[in-house]
C-alpha cells in the first residue's frame, strides 16, 4: 500500500535512492496546516494537562467533559 503523504510503500521509502523524495513529500503536508473553528468566549474546549511524575497513571491527560 502506498502512503498518502509520502507517495511510497514503506519498503520503497527506506531505499537510499528515494530518501530525498520522501522527505520532500513529507514536508509538503505538515500537520501544522490543520484548520480549526474560530473560538468565542463561552465555548467549551478540551484542555490537555501535562502530568507530574507523581500523578497516577490511570488518569486521563485531558480535562473531563463538562456535565450538562
Amino acid at each position: 500500500m502506498v502512503h498518502t503523504v509520502s507517495k511510497f510503500t514503506p519498503v520503497d521509502a527506506m531505499k537510499p535512492a528515494n530518501l530525498a523524495q520522501v522527505k520532500f513529500n513529507l514536508e509538503l503536508r505538515p500537520k501544522k496546516q490543520r484548520t480549526y473553528l474560530d473560538l468565542k468566549v463561552g465555548d467549551y474546549v478540551k484542555i490537555f494537562q501535562n502530568n507530574n511524575k507523581l500523578d497516577k497513571e490511570r488518569h486521563s491527560n485531558w480535562m473531563p467533559n463538562k456535565e450538562n
